[in-house]
């Protein structure tokens, strides 16, 4: 069989990671303009299965596709399929789409290579290129006419870099946490930037007035930094590193990282680079957008307005800055920030992200989820510029409402390889997702990891139309019907069900025997069993709203003698008499004169009663003689 494993590139202009096992086809679709990250875009997942067709050996690919909300999320989902172009020693060539909905816009795809590269410039290397705009300084009198670069200031303890914190008054405002020191009255150029400090003025020690860089400080809840969670740093740092980070953290992000010269490549996110090689905030790329005030506040970044005491998540490199005094611990330069601004919605589409427990690895990956009526689409990554874990989860919302359960792979990209089965438990309060057993393998400490909701996205989520309720068709409200050998018929009642489009159901039953169609809103079960039996009669609904949205009740019970059934009754009959004898007296009460006495309950009712209890008292006896005296 022709395995379609390895990376191909699309004619949408991305980059298609695929990964087959059997004839399961999963991937993952990224846009790729070049720049450092992928999928800003465009992201999208697929899974199908290949098979050939009934009347040639002609191979195709048939699955289901849908975006996940990283960078420019488009929220489309469908149908795809595609053919396979193989060599004549059956090796993949090209993919050629046959169908497509939901908006899909690529038509073919070449393959490229199985072995991508997996692997990132060396992070201090990339340090000793980036220019900053500031200026060497040897001597008292002597300056060296080169730029400084992130090494001249910085010193790498762990990278790549993910922490949650709190944002504390900034440095410009107290009232805003941002602050950034580049000026409003220049456009925001690579060339403005490097021309902010000339290099005569480092010789009057003037050399931190204006680099541009973008900061904020954050304070650190000791429950996001588990105990291992600096085990990845060099020893030497380890310590020094939990010791500071107790004090808060200093996060900056760079203007521009890249070499002196004009045409050398972006090394590194800065928040006025533009589109993939840009800082990002909640998955969108700043390029340059910020509002700032006169004294250096920052009020909005990109879409976003972050405010003193919201939550944050940043991603970045974490460093000690040895070019002051007391070597702050920070994160610097930063990758992206994540304000966290999530909702508790019935819609779960969103981007999360996770703090791990001990002995469960760095963390901090992210989880980009899209929620298609009862389909749930995710891709799981590890950070910017580590791939240690690239996945794609597809499965279905269970009828309890709280359970996720469905199939994950790995694609090519990623340095570890797998797929297996995953549950995911829907947190109560709408904000977290708990990762469960993952079958096949957990590679990366996967199991039990709790995914907090950073921000919100618009997915396709079902209507919310609350409780099903299986009710026995005409029964009165004493009546048991349920009793052995009888038929009974049950009916789904929901009163939204009448405004959904192309409702179907089917129903189920532990015990007895359906009679007729399963198909219906009514059901009828014939020979309920005996006595004291428990059983459930079970429907689930789906309504196709663009999708497929599922729905379920059901009705538990234990069957009763004939004789049980008619006691159950008559005691029913008599709480809802003295129920209403009770309400009619208060009632009766509440509007009597003040110092007067209500009238006596209606005769009639507890004429009523007497005769109740007395056909009870009867039958008990002939259930049971000694307790009827």
């Amino acid at each position: 069989m022709v395995d379609l494993s390895g990376v191909w590139r699309g004619d949408d202009g991305g980059v298609y990671y695929i990964q087959q096992f059997d004839q399961s086809v999963w991937w993952l679709g990224q846009s790729d303009d070049g720049s450092l990250q992928r999928g800003i875009s465009f992201c999208n997942i697929f899974v199908g299965t290949l098979s050939a067709s009934d009347t040639s050996a002609v191979l195709s690919v048939a699955g289901q596709w849908a975006d996940v909300p990283r960078g420019l999320f488009a929220n489309g989902f469908g149908d795809l399929s595609f053919s396979v172009q193989t060599d004549g020693a059956g090796n993949p060539l090209a993919l050629n789409r046959l169908a497509a909905t939901g908006g899909f816009g690529g038509t073919s795809w070449s393959f490229q290579t199985t072995d991508p590269d997996r692997t990132f410039p060396d992070i201090n290397s990339l340090f000793n290129q980036a220019v900053k705009n500031t200026w060497h300084i040897v001597d008292w009198d002597i300056f060296d006419p080169d730029r400084e670069t992130l090494a001249d200031n910085l010193e790498v303890v762990m990278e790549p870099f993910v922490l949650f914190g709190t944002l504390r008054s900034g440095d410009a405002d107290s009232g805003w946490p941002f602050t950034n020191s580049f000026p409003n009255s220049l456009a925001r150029t690579r060339s403005n930037f490097l021309a902010l400090n000339d290099p005569y003025d480092t010789a009057d020690f003037n050399t931190d007035s204006s680099d541009a860089d973008m900061t904020c400080h954050l304070i650190i809840d000791p429950g996001d930094v588990p105990a291992d969670f600096f085990r990845p740093a060099e020893t030497t740092f380890q310590q020094e590193a939990q010791q500071k980070i107790a004090g808060g953290i200093h996060p900056e992000m760079v203007m521009f990282a890249r070499a002196e010269d004009d045409n050398a490549p972006v090394l590194l996110p800065g928040w006025g680079q533009a589109g993939g090689d840009s800082v990002l905030i909640n998955g969108a790329p700043i390029n340059g957008t910020c509002e700032v005030t006169a004294d250096q506040a920052v009020l909005t970044i990109g879409a976003q307005t972050p405010l003193v005491g919201q939550q944050v998540r940043v991603t970045g490199v974490m460093s000690i800055d040895i070019g002051h005094d007391d070597q702050p611990l920070e994160i610097h330069p930063v990758y992206a920030v994540d304000v966290v601004t999530a909702t508790p919605r019935d819609d779960w589409s969103g981007v999360y992200g996770d703090v791990p427990g001990p002995g469960q690895g760095v963390g901090g990956f992210t989880y980009y989820v899209h929620q298609v009526f009862n389909t749930f689409w995710m891709l799981i990554t590890s950070p910017f510029r580590d791939l240690t874990f690239v996945a794609v989860f597809s499965g279905e919302l269970q009828p309890d409402g709280a359970t996720v359960s469905g199939e994950w792979s790995t694609v090519p990209i990623s340095v570890s390889e797998g797929a297996g089965h995953i549950d995911f438990t829907l947190d109560p309060g709408k904000h977290k997702i708990i990762a469960g057993s993952a079958g096949f393998t957990d590679l990366v400490g996967l199991s039990g990891r709790v995914l907090r909701k950073l921000y919100d996205s618009n997915g396709s989520a079902c209507p919310v139309i609350g409780d099903v309720l299986v009710a026995v068709q005409g029964a009165r409200p004493c009546d048991v019907l349920e009793v052995q050998g009888a038929a009974v018929t049950y009916t789904a009642v929901n009163s939204a069900l009448s405004d959904l489009p192309n409702v179907q159901y089917q129903w189920s039953a532990t015990a007895g025997n359906i009679v007729g169609p399963t198909n219906q809103n009514t059901v009828e079960i014939r020979d309920l069993p005996p006595a004291g039996t428990a059983m459930t009669v079970a429907v689930d609904i789906s309504a196709e709203t663009g999708g497929a949205c599922k729905y379920h009740g059901e009705r538990t019970f234990t069957t009763r003698t004939q004789a049980e059934a008619n006691r159950d009754r008559i005691w029913c009959e008599i709480r809802l008499t003295v129920v209403a004898l009770v309400n009619q007296y208060f009632a009766a009460a509440r509007v009597a004169p003040p110092g007067t006495q209500p009238e006596v309950p209606d005769p009639a009712a507890l004429h009523d009663i007497e005769k109740a209890l007395a056909r009870l008292t009867e039958l008990v006896h002939k259930l049971d003689p000694q307790r009827g005296k």
